[in-house]
């Protein structure tokens, strides 16, 4: 992706005050309202929001939900209301619940997108302005082009990231994860294994370790993996799901029918106590 511009000195120029670009297409995108009648408190609340009114909107919108706490479409104008008023931890809260309810919501999945792109922006021009060439920098620029599916150019920053710092674990976990994603699973384990010389009580990266080496038909050392990573957090319902994964391949299926149990009842307890 070329720039006219250097991307740092376009951020450096934004004013911390004023929404991105991004975070303004999180508020102003319309939502559909799959053919439901909208009145009362939701129908204010469109107004409002509308209106740029956001305490109303949010005051009407909280009001409607508290009787419809399952209208998805609602909870997402909640989230855009809350990004309105720079209460983006608000934001991120409501659009959780929507994916935690339906995990493949397009719409909740683009608008989380657009709020961790433009947070990111909103940082990195923070972090350049001290110090424009730190690791940390390059980390949160890459955080940015994979909200955005630049994959290439995400990859180029964790790298100076990684060349920076050796021991910044965000670049190496960001690494793997973009490396698992093209299939690429030695440079995926290679990236991991750093990660985990690191902190080697990272339970994702240790999770992801043992289904990389699964992928790599290392099924010994991928239960081992597995194994570890339920031991640092035996309530940890995707490390006894790999298990399980990694038993079935392995043919022993006593042990990964346990682990998939083990794996569904931590989910559902998970679930139960979400908010």
């Amino acid at each position: 992706m070329k720039f006219a511009v250097a991307p740092h000195r376009q951020l450096q120029r934004l004013p911390l005050w004023k929404p991105t670009a991004l975070l303004l297409s999180l508020l102003l995108a319309p939502v559909p309202v799959s053919g439901m009648q909208r009145s009362g408190l939701l129908q204010e609340g469109y107004e409002a929001f509308y209106k740029g009114n956001m305490e109303t909107a949010k005051d009407y919108l909280e009001g409607y939900l508290r009787v419809n706490p399952k209208d998805t479409e609602a909870r997402i104008l909640l989230a855009r209301t809350l990004a309105g008023q720079g209460k983006n931890v608000g934001s991120l809260v409501e659009l959780k619940k929507v994916l935690d309810e339906d995990p493949q919501n397009g719409d909740a999945l683009f608008y989380l997108s657009s709020l961790a792109a433009a947070l990111s922006q909103a940082e990195y021009g923070r972090l350049y302005q001290l110090s424009p060439d730190s690791d940390r920098v390059h980390q949160l620029m890459a955080t940015s082009y994979v909200a955005r599916g630049l994959e290439r150019e995400a990859e180029e920053e964790y790298l100076k990231a990684r060349d920076r710092n050796p021991k910044n674990l965000e670049a190496l976990i960001g690494l793997a994860i973009l490396k698992q994603g093209i299939q690429a699973w030695a440079e995926a384990q290679r990236y991991l294994l750093e990660a985990l010389e690191v902190d080697p009580s990272h339970v994702g990266a240790r999770v992801a370790l043992g289904t990389v080496l699964v992928e790599q038909g290392s099924l010994e050392q991928a239960i081992r993996e597995l194994e570890k990573a339920v031991e640092l957090d035996p309530e940890n319902d995707m490390a006894y799901f790999q298990l399980g994964r990694a038993q079935e391949v392995r043919g022993n299926d006593v042990a990964a029918t346990a682990a998939f149990e083990k794996a569904r009842e931590l989910k559902f307890l998970r679930q139960q106590r979400a908010p």
